[in-house]
Parts: C-alpha cells; structure tokens; sequence
C-alpha cells in the first residue's frame, strides 16, 4: 500500500486547507516559503523530515528609546547636621522613593546616587548609579568633619559624566545639594574652577544643579557657582526647616520629571514657574478659554469681593446670567509673588500680545508645577505671559497694576 503524502502549512504545519491561507500568520501557499522562514516538509513516514534554514534573519523592530536622568542627592554630612541625623536619613530616603514613583509615572529610566560629604577626603557614595526602582532604603548615613562642598559638587559632577550615555541627546543629569554651612574644606576645586565646571555641564542644556542652602547665601552662590537662581533655596537648618525642604523638592521632582515628559531636558527654575520657554506648539495642547473670560484690569488696591462686584456693575446682561454677587471660584487673580498653590487650583495662562487665555490640565505641567500637592511658588521669567491663579477666597488683596479673568460660563 502506498503511503500517500500529507500536505501541511509550511509556516505553521497545520493540515493544508484552501481557508488556512487567509488564517495563517504568514498567508502563505503550500510549496512556497517566505525567505525569512523556517518551512517544514511532512514526508511518508520511511522518509526523513526535511527543514530548510534560510541565512536572512528576521527583521525585527527597534526598541523605542525613552527618556533617561541619572539624578545625584549630595548631602552634607558635616559636624552641624548632627541634630538632623534621623530626621536626613529620612528625608533622603523619602527623595529617593518621589524619585521613584514620578519616574515609573512618566514612564522613564532613572539611575539614583546618594553621596555624603564633609572633608574633601571623605565623600561618600551611599547609593551609585542604582537602578531607582531597586534602590533600598539607605541606613549608613552619618555626620563628621567639615564642608568640603566644592570637591563633593565636582566629584560628583565628574562621576556622572563618566557614565556611557553621558554625551546621549535623551539623558539629562540632576544634581540636587544640601548643606546647612559655607564651604570651609574643599582642596581640589577652588571657586573658579567650580563655576566654569558647572558652567560647562550647563551649556549642554542636558545638566540641572539644585541647591539647599542657609538663609542669606543664595545671591552669593549664585554669582560664585553660576547655578540659576530659580534652582537655589534657603532653608533653616531645624527639624521644622529640613521638613519643609523635603516637601519642596519632592513637589518640584515631579514638575521635573512632567517637563521632561513635555521635551525639556533641563531646568532654570526648579524652584520658581517659567514661562519663557513656552512655544505655539506647548499652547495649542492646552484647552482654549477665550470665550469663558472676562480681563479686567485692577487699577488700585482692593479685595477680590469689592472689585468683582464693582465690574459685575457694568454688564447688566451679565448678571442676568451669573448675579450680581462675587462667587469665589470664578475669579483667577494674577501671580505677582511668592505663595502656596494647592492642587485644586486651576491655572492659566494668558499669552499678553495675543491676549489669547489657554488652560487646562497640562497647563501645570507646562510651566513646571507638579498636577497634585501643595507648593509654594516663586514666580520667575513669564517673558510674554502671565500667569493666574483659581481664587476661592472672598477678602484677597489684589494688587494694582496686575489684572483679574472672571469666568462668565
């Protein structure tokens, strides 16, 4: 009797059918193979089984690239922290987990070092180069000696270019320092060769240096280091104080890793909302509200109540519609000063040459505040803009000079 020979899928090897070639992956008629393939003979069985390798490899897609920050926390480890011991083990370890989560939130690579310092033979790596999602909390951080800031920065400035996507277009550096003194021990870097380091790193525009410093030396390191003065802060080095900075920079580390998401590779204003940066691009992803304001501007001092109720005057077909009376929520008062926003607060931005209002909820985003939590707020370069604030207050100060959007939908 003779064995008669069975067809099959040369793909696949299921039985060969007429309907099997629209359903096989590679649509593909008996007796022809696609070059890329492994094809597969079912012979009688007195026969061997016969497979062809074909030497073209498949082709296969290339991984998509996501964003990398390799972010360094230089903590000063000096003889003046010793009260804050407990209190610094905590709020690094803290840092590290709001590194995290904004990391796995905007979906990007992020690489944790932790240094400690104090001489200029004694900084320390606690953490180097980890992986954020595997960094475990640190336990082995404690104060000796001096404040040799100055190597701590450079040593740690030049461990980091040193790693091999240090020149890669798609990794930006953060280098986030504390320090509750002056520089009193450094002997490799001196002022000059700091600042022009620094300076170096931040013309890439891939490099953000943040600093922690005590109250009064904020004007001075900005003109010896060359560090944006939106990226430097003064704390007080007590409990109340550290805890605060703690609460700061977590907030401002997720506007950091939000503006990444939206194309920026680093920060001027890791402390304060810019605006300068901005393009036509930025703003057509943002909600237009052109329609839903009213712009007034204030002309003297005056509470929000006094005013709004003054202007709600002049628009008698207007008050048909929202009344006569202030309705906290509905006014956005201009940003002049340094203040706390809570998340619940809407922002806007009003573009002053178009005069075109544009909102929504990228808008924190955009400017570099984080979409959830309270910060406070230093306003820097709104360059062409201005920037508003939801009011839910009834007594508010507004100040002459700036303007008010009442929203009338």
């Amino acid at each position: 009797m003779t064995n008669t020979m069975q067809k099959n899928c040369p793909t696949c090897s299921a039985k060969w059918k007429k309907a099997h070639q629209a359903s096989c992956p590679r649509s593909m008629k008996y007796g022809k193979t696609n070059q890329n393939s492994v094809s597969t003979t079912v012979a009688p069985s007195n026969q061997p089984i016969t497979k062809r390798l074909v030497n073209n490899p498949p082709v296969v897609p290339a991984p998509v690239k996501k964003l990398t920050n390799r972010i360094a926390l230089v903590i000063d480890a000096s003889g003046s922290m010793k009260p804050l011991t407990e209190k610094v083990t905590k709020m690094i370890n803290e840092q590290i987990g709001s590194i995290k989560v904004a990391s796995h939130k905007e979906k990007q690579h992020t690489y944790v070092s932790v240094y400690d310092f104090s001489d200029s033979k004694d900084i320390r790596p606690l953490v180097m180069n980890a992986w954020a999602e595997s960094v475990q909390p640190i336990t082995n951080y404690s104060v000796r000696g001096m404040t040799a800031l100055r190597d701590a920065i450079g040593r740690v400035v030049t461990d980091l270019a040193a790693m091999p996507d240090a020149n890669d277009p798609d990794t930006s550096f953060l280098v986030i320092v504390m320090t509750d003194g002056e520089e009193n021990a450094s002997s490799e870097y001196s002022a000059h060769a700091l600042s022009k380091l620094i300076d170096t790193m931040q013309k890439t525009d891939r490099w953000t240096f943040v600093m922690n410093v005590p109250p009064g030396h904020k004007q001075m390191l900005t003109k010896r280091t060359g560090v944006p003065e939106g990226n430097i802060r003064e704390w007080e080095g007590t409990v109340v104080g550290l805890e605060t900075a703690n609460q700061v920079m977590k907030t401002s580390n997720a506007a950091y890793f939000a503006s990444r998401s939206l194309g920026a590779t680093s920060s001027q204003n890791y402390f304060t909302t810019n605006l300068t940066g901005i393009t036509q691009k930025n703003l057509e992803a943002l909600q237009s509200l052109d329609k839903d304001f009213y712009v007034w501007e204030v002309k003297k001092e005056e509470d929000i109540t006094s005013f709004v109720e003054t202007q709600l005057k002049r628009y008698p077909s207007l008050t048909k519609i929202i009344g006569t009376e202030y309705q906290p929520g509905r006014a956005y008062y201009q940003l002049t000063k340094r203040e706390k926003v809570q998340s619940h607060k809407d922002l806007i931005i009003r573009d002053n040459i178009t005069a075109r209002i544009y909102g929504g909820a990228q808008a924190r985003q955009l400017i570099g505040m984080p979409v959830t939590g309270t910060i406070t707020v230093t306003p820097g370069n709104h360059g062409n803009f201005s920037l508003f604030v939801k009011s839910t207050s009834s007594n508010r100060k507004l100040v002459r000079g700036t303007k008010l959007l009442y929203k009338i939908t």
